[in-house]
C-alpha cells in the first residue's frame, strides 16, 4: 500500500481501474489520513484492510503529536510575551521610582544650596564648599538622568523608536546615519529593539574601529526590521557577551538575529522581531 492525496482535478478513472481506497479517521471523526492501492492488489484485499488497521493507530498518533507540538509552540510563545511584557512593567517601574525619588530629593537639595550659593559673599569661606557640593549634585542629577534614561526612555512611549534611537546616535562619539520609518510596534517589541540596537551602536563604537554607522529601521511581512552596519575591521564574535544578549533578547521577543562580520569587511547585525 502507499500514501496519497486526493488529486481533484485527475479524471475519473474506469470503475475497474479505480484504486483501493481506505480512510482513516481521527478521533473526532475527520480524515486523518487516505490510503489507497492500485486495484491490481483486489485479491490481496485482507493485507491491504490490515495494513490500513495497523497504519492507522500510528497515523492517529503522529496527529495527535502535531497537535501537542502546535499547542506547546502557542504556550512559549504566550510565554515569551509575558516574559516581555514583566519586563517592560519593571523598567517603567524602576523609572518612576527613580523620578520620584531620588531624583526629587536631588532637585530640592540643588535648590536649596543654590539659594545658599547666591547668599554667601564670594569672599566668605563658606562660599566654595557650597558652589562644590552644588556642583557634584548637579553631576549625581545628571548621572540619575542618564541611568534612567537607559532603564527606559521616556521619548520612546512618547515619539516612538526612531526619536529614541536618534537621541543615543547624538550622544555617540562616532556619525550615524539613521534610516528610519515612522512605524509604531507593541511597546514589548520597541523596547527590545531599542536595547538592542543601543547595545550594536555601543559595540561598534568600542571595537569596530569604524569612522562611521548605519542604522535602518523599517517594517516589512509584520516584521519590525533593524539593521546596523559599520565599517570597521569585522571579526566580530558571536559568542561575545554583548552579541549574545542581543540575539538572547531578540529569541525571546519571538525573533532573530544574523551577523555577519568577516575580517575587514565591517560587521553587520540585522534584527527581525513580530510587531505584535
Amino acid at each position: 500500500p502507499r500514501f496519497a492525496g486526493v488529486d481533484p482535478g485527475s479524471r475519473p478513472q474506469p470503475s475497474a481501474r479505480r484504486p483501493l481506497v481506505a480512510v482513516v479517521r481521527n478521533p473526532c471523526g475527520g480524515t486523518a489520513a487516505v490510503i489507497t492501492a492500485d486495484r491490481s492488489l483486489e485479491r490481496y484485499r485482507d493485507l491491504f484492510d490490515v495494513a490500513v488497521s495497523v497504519s492507522g493507530p500510528a497515523i492517529r498518533m503522529v496527529e495527535v503529536r502535531e497537535q501537542a507540538a502546535r499547542a506547546e509552540l502557542v504556550r512559549l510563545q504566550e510565554s515569551r510575551s509575558r516574559l516581555v511584557e514583566a519586563e517592560l512593567r519593571a523598567r517603567h517601574r524602576i523609572e518612576r521610582d527613580l523620578h520620584d525619588g531620588p531624583q526629587q530629593h536631588l532637585y530640592a537639595l540643588c535648590a536649596q544650596l543654590g539659594k545658599m550659593l547666591t547668599q554667601t559673599p564670594p569672599q566668605e569661606p563658606l562660599h566654595e564648599p557650597i558652589r562644590r557640593a552644588l556642583a557634584e549634585v548637579s553631576a549625581t542629577i545628571d548621572e540619575l538622568r542618564d541611568l534612567a534614561h537607559g532603564i527606559l526612555p521616556s521619548v520612546l512611549a512618547r515619539n516612538g523608536l526612531a526619536a529614541a534611537l536618534d537621541e543615543v546616535a547624538a550622544r555617540l562619539p562616532l556619525p550615524v546615519t539613521i534610516s528610519a520609518t515612522a512605524v509604531r510596534a507593541a511597546p514589548g517589541i520597541e523596547a527590545a529593539a531599542y536595547f538592542i540596537a543601543c547595545e550594536a551602536l555601543t559595540n561598534a563604537v568600542r571595537h569596530s574601529y569604524a569612522t562611521g554607522i548605519q542604522l535602518d529601521l523599517g517594517v516589512a511581512d509584520g516584521c519590525l526590521i533593524l539593521v546596523v552596519v559599520d565599517d570597521g575591521v569585522g571579526g566580530a564574535d558571536p559568542h561575545g557577551n554583548g552579541l549574545r544578549n542581543m540575539a538572547d533578547r531578540a529569541s525571546t521577543s519571538g525573533g532573530w538575529l544574523r551577523l555577519t562580520s568577516g575580517p575587514g569587511r565591517g560587521t553587520r547585525i540585522e534584527v527581525r522581531l513580530p510587531c505584535g
